[in-house]
């Protein structure tokens, strides 16, 4: 049985660029054909279940409003930090 569950419902994406390595897109292909769904379905799924695994984030999220989020840029995250949230979906 697979970790992440198969597509069902569609619901509106926004678009998200990134850069990864050639052998961890060659697993997310491989996953993607597994459970035979597309690269944004499976990325986003993975994201919220380490979101979700992940405790002390978890416990950061109940403390911090968005306007923490915004400070990102300057704690030298990579990307600007209204890209950023505008890309707060998922998928």
């Amino acid at each position: 049985m697979p970790l992440i569950n198969i597509l069902v419902k569609r619901i509106p994406k926004q678009t998200l660029s990134i850069r990864i390595d050639p052998e961890l897109k060659n697993l997310l292909d491989k996953y993607c054909c597994f459970i035979q769904s597309g690269r944004h379905h499976v990325v986003a799924e993975a994201l919220l279940l380490a979101f979700e695994r992940d405790s002390e984030f978890q416990a950061w999220l109940k403390t911090n409003s968005s306007a923490t989020v915004r400070s990102l840029e300057q704690n030298g995250a990579s990307g600007s930090t209204e890209s950023l949230l505008r890309n707060e979906s998922y998928g």
